[in-house]
C-alpha cells in the first residue's frame, strides 16, 4: 500500500492539474463559442482548439483515474486507522475495567485492614493484661498475614498490568502488614 504522504501528494497534485485542465477547457470552449457565433476565427485555429480540447479531455480522464486511486488508498488507510482506533478503544476500556477492579479490591482490603487494626487497638487500649487478651493476639497475627498475602497478590497483578500507582500502594500496605505481624509475633513470643 502506498504511504500516506505519497497519496496526499498525488491528491493535491491531481487536484491542481484537474483545476488547470478544467480552466483550459473553459478557455477552449469560450474560443470555440466565438467561432460558432461567426466572430473572426480561422478554420485552422478552430481545428487546433478542437485538438487541444481532446488532449485536455484525455489529461482530465487520466487525472480522474489518478485521483480515484489516491482516494481509494486514502479510504483504505482511513478504514485501517478506524479499525486500529476501535481496537485501541477496546483495549483501553478493558485496561480501565481491570484497573478499577484492582483498585476496588485494594480499597476493600484497606477496609479489612482498618477493621483488624481497630480490633487490635481495642485490645491494646483496654489496659488489661490477662490471658484472654493475649490469647487473641495469634488470631490477629494470622489475619494480618492473610491480609499481607492478599496485598502481595494485588501488587503482583498491578505490576503485571503496569499499574504503578496501585502496585506501590499495595506494596506499602503489604510491608506495613508484615511489619505489624512481626510486632505481634514478638509480643506473643515474649509472653510465652
Amino acid at each position: 500500500m502506498p504511504s500516506g504522504n505519497n497519496d496526499s501528494g498525488l491528491l493535491s497534485e491531481s487536484a491542481r492539474t484537474l483545476e488547470n485542465d478544467f480552466d483550459e477547457m473553459e478557455r477552449i470552449r469560450a474560443s470555440l463559442a466565438k467561432f460558432n457565433s461567426g466572430a473572426e476565427i480561422n478554420l485552422e485555429q478552430a481545428q487546433k482548439l478542437l485538438a487541444k480540447f481532446g488532449e485536455t479531455g484525455l489529461r482530465i480522464a487520466d487525472q480522474l483515474q489518478v485521483l480515484t486511486r489516491a482516494l481509494d488508498g486514502g479510504r483504505e488507510r482511513a478504514e485501517a486507522a478506524r479499525e486500529q482506533v476501535a481496537q485501541a478503544v477496546e483495549l483501553i476500556q478493558k485496561k480501565n475495567q481491570q484497573r478499577l477492579a484492582l483498585a476496588e479490591r485494594l480499597q476493600a482490603l484497606a477496609q479489612r485492614v482498618g477493621q483488624v487494626s481497630a480490633s487490635l487497638g481495642e485490645i491494646s487500649q483496654s489496659g488489661q493484661d490477662n490471658a484472654e487478651q493475649r490469647g487473641k493476639l495469634p488470631g490477629f497475627q494470622d489475619q494480618l498475614a492473610a491480609l499481607a498475602d492478599e496485598a502481595v497478590k494485588i501488587r503482583e497483578e498491578a505490576k503485571a498490568e503496569r499499574f504503578k500507582d496501585l502496585e506501590r500502594e499495595a506494596d506499602t500496605m503489604a510491608d506495613r502488614l508484615k511489619f505489624s505481624g512481626k510486632k505481634i509475633r514478638k509480643v506473643v513470643a515474649a509472653q510465652q
